[in-house]
């Protein structure tokens, strides 16, 4: 019998919560197509205010990326064992978790499995898609024309939903939405910790200058 080596497992330590459940609105639910956009990935960073988190959620088409805090109570070293780790949490673990909690605390247990908020998971395989790529910086942005596009309205309702679960505001809640035409368009609340980024549909006429048939009027 062999004992397994735990000294290398990362220690429990504590994380936004919101964030989390925000980034399930923007993930994918056919697992049968990519198992890895079917979870939400958080991915740790040692930051100069201590240990951020990348929080992110996406099909391919709608994309919701968030800063989130980690922190222990009794080991101010614990997060920073964290920093440059990643880790998928399949969806159906997320929708196990306590939709009221401000917070989750997340352990590693062995080697290939974790324990989030009690639920004990192993993360999905796969290797995220690099979501920085999608995401413009400043730069990018200053350079874009604002530019008026055509989305799947579903896309819309997903993204507002996940930042109202963030914010925590009302259901009824909207956001300012930039759009630069073929370009993906933003939703945000104006700060530059949380947004959603959404692809345009590439269509003809997708900008509103297709001629619009009139309805035929003689049955009315």
């Amino acid at each position: 019998m062999t004992t397994e080596n735990t000294t290398n497992l990362k220690p429990r330590i504590w994380i936004d919560a919101k964030p989390i459940r925000a980034a399930v609105h923007c993930a994918a639910n056919n697992k049968e197509l990519r198992t890895y956009l079917a979870g939400v990935l958080i991915k740790f960073k040692d930051a100069q205010a201590g240990v951020k988190a990348t929080v992110a959620g996406c099909d391919g088409h709608i994309l919701f990326v968030a800063l989130a805090s980690a922190w222990s109570f009794n080991d101010d070293n614990a997060p920073k064992e964290w920093a440059g780790a990643s880790i998928i949490i399949p969806l159906d673990v997320i929708k196990k978790l306590n939709k009221k909690a401000d917070e989750y605390d997340l352990e590693q247990v062995s080697a290939n499995v974790y324990k989030l908020d009690g639920i004990v998971f192993e993360p999905s395989e796969g290797t995220y898609p690099d979501i920085s790529r999608v995401i413009p910086d400043s730069a990018t942005l200053s350079a874009r024309e604002p530019k008026a596009a055509l989305y799947n309205p579903d896309l819309i309702v997903r993204a507002q939903k996940a930042l109202q679960t963030h914010y925590g505001t009302k259901p009824n809640a909207v956001f300012q939405f930039a759009q630069y035409g073929d370009d993906c368009g933003i939703m945000h609340m104006g700060e530059n910790s949380a947004q959603v980024v959404v692809m345009p549909i590439r269509a003809n006429g997708a900008n509103g200058s297709e001629t619009v048939q009139p309805f035929n009027r003689d049955y009315l």
